[in-house]
């Protein structure tokens, strides 16, 4: 005979069952968004229909188990975990195979506990989960879809059940309101984990983004050098190092304002990215303080016939900015300074440094200028 039922087993099983609901949407969220490898994420899918499976199979597989040592109304409320988790399953996953094995766990699922409606409690439920996967994206936008998705194969399954085994109205009450608590649990923390990993995503690119250019900011510009050094010390890939500070920014600051000011570093910013799409190298740029900006130019070849070239064209590029405020028009000039990766270089930083000492020639040289690996270029 199996064990009677009781608030006490009712309220342990809910408990348990919504840990459970925590730890599929953990295991899920991080599998779709945290993951990595080489492995994972060439089999993210298959890896996601794989858990997916096993885990209502285990479920299914445990509730067959248990029929003996609970009675029947027992095993009808905690059949509602296994709902929530199909349903859950398919909306998160939107793949065709999840729908195709959950509707064979629900037709496994009804044949044990109900044959006589077997194959009418399945065919219902095949479709309910077709609709849910055809329709993932506007129920899960909705707290009231998502609910209503997850009553309707609840329902489906449940109530012939109920129905064929004289169920009582309190024991009909008891899995509306685990249908509903479980259901709210699983939602609610998946949508915390959402927004958590959302705003730890915008952090991490507050981190490493100015605001007003929309170009990466120092701390992004270190970690690259770093990355560059180190693959430049294992496979000899060389790089070069730019960079450029607007002249007398400081100027227009105190004539136009500090927001004309940011309008001035915004379109220098547009202008250097467009300008270096044509030097035929990969290449990343980087605002790395008021009005000074850099760039990497990555797999270089060692000419400074090309380095000359490159620097002027970003000099003329930005000289041709045209600015006007109150009917005045003005240009701004920029000074620059050069330099490479050399095999003496002990870290990532001496490139930088060199480069940096030679921006500050250009600007001891009347501005307007370009110094490449020590030499100030004569002005054109």
């Amino acid at each position: 005979m199996g064990a009677e039922f009781s608030i006490t087993t009712y309220l342990i099983w809910m408990f348990s069952g919504a840990l459970y609901l925590i730890g599929l949407a953990s295991f899920y969220s991080w599998l779709h968004k945290e993951a990595r490898g080489y492995v994972v994420e060439r089999t993210r899918r298959l890896l996601l229909f794989a858990s997916g499976a096993l885990l209502c199979g285990f479920m299914l597989a445990k509730l067959m188990q248990e029929t003996a040592a609970f009675t029947h109304e027992m095993m009808a409320i905690n059949l509602t975990v296994l709902i929530v988790t199909v349903v859950y399953v398919v909306l998160d996953n939107h793949h065709l195979e999840q729908v195709g094995f959950n509707i064979g766990v629900i037709a496994v699922g009804a044949w044990w506990f109900m044959p006589q409606v077997a194959w009418p409690v399945a065919g219902v439920a095949a479709g309910l989960l077709l609709l849910d996967w055809g329709f993932a994206e506007a129920i899960n936008s909705h707290w009231w879809s998502y609910l209503l998705a997850i009553y309707l194969l609840a329902a489906t399954i449940l109530g012939p059940d109920d129905w064929l085994q004289h169920v009582s109205g309190g024991i009909i009450f008891a899995q509306v309101v685990q249908v509903a608590i479980e259901a709210a649990v699983v939602r609610g923390y998946s949508q915390l984990i959402r927004k958590q990993a959302a705003r730890t995503k915008r952090l991490a690119h507050e981190s490493r983004y100015d605001g007003l250019t929309g170009l990466q900011n120092f701390r992004a510009f270190t970690d690259a050098l770093q990355a560059a050094y180190e693959r430049f010390a294992q496979s000899g890939q060389r790089y070069a190092l730019y960079t450029l500070d607007v002249d007398h920014f400081k100027a227009v600051n105190d004539t136009y304002g500090h927001l004309y000011g940011n309008r001035v570093l915004k379109a220098v910013a547009k202008q250097l990215q467009q300008t270096l799409q044509t030097v035929g190298f990969q290449n990343a740029v980087y605002r790395t303080g008021g009005e000074e900006f850099s760039f990497v130019l990555y797999d270089i070849q060692e000419s400074a016939v090309m380095a000359e070239q490159i620097t002027r064209a970003i000099q003329q590029a930005l000289a041709q900015l045209v600015f006007k405020v109150d009917g005045e028009v003005f240009h701004v000039t920029v000074s620059i300074g050069e330099d490479r990766v050399l095999a003496s270089d002990e870290n990532y930083l001496d490139a930088y440094e060199r480069a940096d000492e030679y921006l500050y020639q250009s600007k001891q040289n009347g501005r307007n200028a370009i110094t490449l690996r020590g030499q100030t270029l004569p002005r054109r």
